[in-house]
């Protein structure tokens, strides 16, 4: 009940920002469509522009969480609500995992948006059952990469250009853009480690055991996401500080 509640906050005050709507359902999905409009049809063939564009789908719904929850992290920091989040029912976890669960309901509605008005431009078949295997092994990526940002915010501060460099990061070594094989030996053997890789491997047409270390992976991320989140609260508990040393 109490991640219901959280749930159901989140989305509100989410869609309470300014023009929330509009970016939601806009400019979002355009976003996504924008890059593989431009890029993926100047140097990709026919056969391989499909995995392209759920590549790239993928990573924008997970850096566009990553993005909203920074920036929703620091609103809650900066206006002092952290200190009222920490006593409610359930405490910051349960407040997380419920914000969590309300910005992935809404960026999912974007996504698959996304993935309709591109499948409808280009001609391309609308795999559903692909797009929603994917999103839902994403939305325990989504939930550690949250946890990692708010336990950097609370720990360190501001952490927005950490933020941006992790993302930018974790998608040359997630093979976005093209497949981890690419990546040579060192580089290739770092990314297995990251449940976002093996998902982009998936999506274009990899084994299934890449779908099974994706969920496995991210479920391990969450976990370690969570733990590093009740670190940071109990030290801010101490030092009553944000971004304390």
């Amino acid at each position: 009940m109490n991640l219901f509640i959280h749930f159901i906050y989140g989305v509100r005050q989410l869609l309470r920002q300014p023009s929330a709507k509009v970016r939601l359902l806009l400019l979002i999905p355009m976003a996504q469509i924008l890059p593989f409009m431009l890029m993926g049809s100047a140097f990709l063939s026919r056969e391989n522009t499909e995995w392209f564009l759920y590549t790239n789908l993928a990573w924008g719904f997970m850096s566009s969480c990553a993005l909203q929850a920074l920036i929703w992290t620091q609103t809650v920091i900066n206006t002092g609500r952290l200190n009222m989040i920490l006593l409610v029912d359930g405490g910051l976890i349960g407040w997380m995992v419920g914000f969590t669960a309300g910005l992935n309901a809404l960026y999912i509605m974007s996504t698959c948006l996304s993935t309709i008005l591109i499948a409808y431009i280009l001609g391309f078949p609308v795999q559903a059952i692909l797009v929603l295997i994917t999103l839902a092994a994403s939305v325990p990526v989504s939930l550690g990469s949250i946890a990692f940002i708010l336990g950097c915010e609370i720990r360190w501060g501001r952490v927005l250009h950490v933020v941006n460099t992790g993302l930018d990061l974790l998608m040359i070594l997630s093979g976005v853009l093209y497949p981890i094989m690419a990546l040579g030996a060192v580089a290739g053997a770092l990314s297995l480690v990251f449940p976002t890789s093996h998902l982009n491997e998936f999506l274009r047409g990899g084994a299934s055991w890449h779908i099974l270390a994706a969920f496995g992976l991210a479920g391990v991320y969450a976990g370690i996401g969570a733990f590093w989140v009740r670190t940071s609260v109990a030290r801010y508990r101490v030092t009553g500080l944000i971004g304390s040393r």
